[in-house]
């Protein structure tokens, strides 16, 4: 733990008097968790493909995670507009706008249905504000260079997508009113028609209320901070081999 300024202080002129000099140590990680979780996970997150599969060493983390207490196994409703991308989301590029509405496009001929987004996940925003602010920056840039197909941070957000981001994105963009290049989702000013993805009732309940996702704390990111980035293609690569998966299912985890 480090010492408040006050206690630094008097520790500082302590030591002076002493003829002693207290070094402080200043980048050291805070430690929110205890060693065997935090030593079981690194394990995890470093084990080789080809010993263990991406896929089975995310379930094992999440695993310890519950047994740990520090998530929950009971998912959140939680909606679209209080979640943006997680900065190491697909090696760093984060969202393609054009996907994101591909993949709401497939969703809006097939027929929505929440019971589907299995790999619905998110992590709170840091607490700290530099850290929070490139996670802002990073979505705030993915938006502009969109042109238009994706919405930017509304102040509103308090969580990040590890799985079904380009879901999230779509919805986002809809309620943002983003361009979109597919006229059957066109309203007459060439942008996202609410109106049209409303006629489907689950549809309607997605923008309207959000879905079920499985959160995770910031703690879990600043003790462990490349799992993010691990879970994404734990998750991303659960879907490229399920080969029994619905369009629907391909649809919301691409």
């Amino acid at each position: 733990l480090q010492p408040s300024g006050s206690l630094s202080a008097i520790l500082g002129l302590a030591s002076a008097h002493c003829g002693l000099l207290l070094i402080q140590p200043q980048s050291a990680m805070p430690i929110y968790y205890g060693k065997t979780l935090v030593d079981a996970v690194n394990e995890l997150l470093a084990t080789p493909a080809e010993k263990q599969s991406i896929i089975t060493s995310w379930k094992k983390i999440l695993q310890l995670l519950f047994d740990a207490s520090v998530m929950k196994t009971e998912k959140h409703l939680i909606h679209c507009k209080y979640i943006l991308c997680h900065p190491q989301n697909r090696a760093g590029f984060m969202l393609n706008g054009f996907n994101a509405q591909a993949n709401g496009l497939k969703v809006k001929r097939i027929g929505a249905n929440r019971e589907e987004l299995h790999g619905a996940v998110v992590i709170e925003l840091s607490p700290f504000p530099s850290e929070r602010n490139l996670q802002i920056v990073s979505n705030e840039k993915v938006a502009g260079a969109s042109k238009e197909l994706i919405a930017p941070p509304n102040g509103q957000e308090t969580h990040m997508s590890i799985g079904t981001g380009h879901m999230v994105c779509f919805c986002r963009a809809a309620l943002h009113g983003c361009k979109t290049p597919f006229k059957e989702i066109q309203d007459d000013q060439g942008r996202i028609s609410v109106e049209t993805l409303k006629r489907d009732g689950e549809y309607q309940r997605m923008l309207e209320e959000g879905w079920d996702f499985l959160v995770m704390p910031w703690q879990v990111e600043a003790t462990w901070p490349n799992l993010p980035e691990f879970g994404q293609r734990a998750l991303n690569a659960a879907n490229s081999v399920a080969t029994d998966a619905t369009e629907w299912e391909v649809a919301i985890t691409m």
